[in-house]
């Protein structure tokens, strides 16, 4: 299976492409608060990737990581975020 892993912090998007559980391709790119535009500009090459599955790790806010996923619905495939909790454990 091939599948897109995002992982977009404040100040980079880091994605990786793997099939059957080895990486084929990786990358980091600085998006200068603005995760979605980047993600606009890379979103054409992903579609060229006959990918089947999308997983998501993410530290923006809700509206962010909406337009994220309106972008991502692009590729017609399952997009999953990964669910963090804002505190666990006593710790933030």
């Amino acid at each position: 299976m091939k599948q897109l892993w995002l992982d977009v912090g404040n100040t980079r998007l880091k994605y990786w492409i793997t099939d059957s559980d080895q990486i084929i391709e990786h990358a980091a790119e600085l998006h200068l608060q603005s995760p979605a535009d980047l993600l606009l500009g890379l979103i054409q090459h992903f579609k060229t990737q006959k990918l089947q599955q999308v997983g998501i790790s993410s530290v923006q806010d809700q509206v962010n990581n909406l337009r994220i996923q309106t972008i991502l619905s692009q590729l017609g495939i399952p997009v999953i975020f990964a669910r963090v909790h804002e505190e666990y454990a006593g710790l933030r």
